[in-house]
C-alpha cells in the first residue's frame, strides 16, 4: 500500500538490486504490493548489444513464462517488424 515513505524506500530497493540482483524479486514484489497488483516483471535490453538482456518477474505463472520464451512471435520486444521479418521471426 502506498504511503509517503514508498516511493524513497522503492527508490532505495531499485539501488540495491543493481548492486545485488538477487534483490529483484524482492523490489518487484514490494511494488506489486504498492500498486496492488498481482504480478510485476523488469525488463532491460542493452539496444547497442542485442545480445545484452535481463529480465526478472514476481507473481507470474512459471508455465506462462516458459510459453513465452519459446514462441518465436514474442522474443525480443524492441525489435520492428522488418527486422523480425528479416529474421524469418
Amino acid at each position: 500500500m502506498y504511503s509517503e515513505h514508498t516511493t524513497p524506500d522503492l527508490a532505495g530497493n531499485i539501488y540495491d538490486a543493481v548492486n545485488d540482483e538477487t534483490l529483484w524479486p524482492i523490489f518487484l514484489e514490494r511494488l506489486a504490493g504498492t500498486l496492488r497488483n498481482a504480478a510485476t516483471n523488469v525488463f532491460v535490453q542493452d539496444l547497442r548489444h542485442p545480445g545484452g538482456a535481463a529480465s526478472t518477474t514476481f507473481g507470474t505463472d512459471l508455465s506462462f513464462i516458459c510459453l513465452l520464451r519459446q514462441s518465436k512471435y514474442i522474443s525480443d520486444p524492441w525489435q520492428t517488424a522488418e527486422s523480425a521479418r528479416a529474421r524469418g521471426k
